[in-house]
């Protein structure tokens, strides 16, 4: 289930970025990032909500809110045919690789033993 959650985040993403916010042409890596933040925002937001009402917010009701999500941002983007143009710089690309790469291994390295999380 948590594969599931990990690639319905994933295209969530990737379909926010897509479906066209104004008329002008944006660069994919800072929209990403952008779209990231407000995944994580989104994500709080329906904790809380959930927490209001003493819902214990699992992974699959997560799941849910996230497919909910995912049609309403692929109608926008295949039926309405909202797409943002985007484009993406090489060195932009090289970068989000490298940042990707060092979140990794610092996660890996400090996250080794299941027991420690501080």
């Amino acid at each position: 289930m948590n594969i599931l959650y990990l690639f319905s985040s994933i295209i969530l993403v990737i379909l926010y970025v897509l479906v066209k916010k104004n008329n002008n042409v944006e660069n994919f890596i800072p929209s990403t990032i952008i779209s990231i933040i407000l995944f994580f925002c989104y994500t709080s937001v329906i904790v809380f909500i959930l927490s209001i009402f003493n819902i214990k917010a699992s992974v699959v009701l997560r799941l849910v809110f996230n497919i909910i999500l995912i049609i309403f941002f692929s109608y926008y983007l295949f039926y309405k045919k909202q797409k943002q143009k985007v484009i993406v710089n090489f060195i932009d690309f090289i970068f989000l690789l490298l940042f990707i790469i060092s979140s990794l291994l610092i996660y890996h390295y400090r996250f080794k033993d299941n027991n420690v999380f501080f």
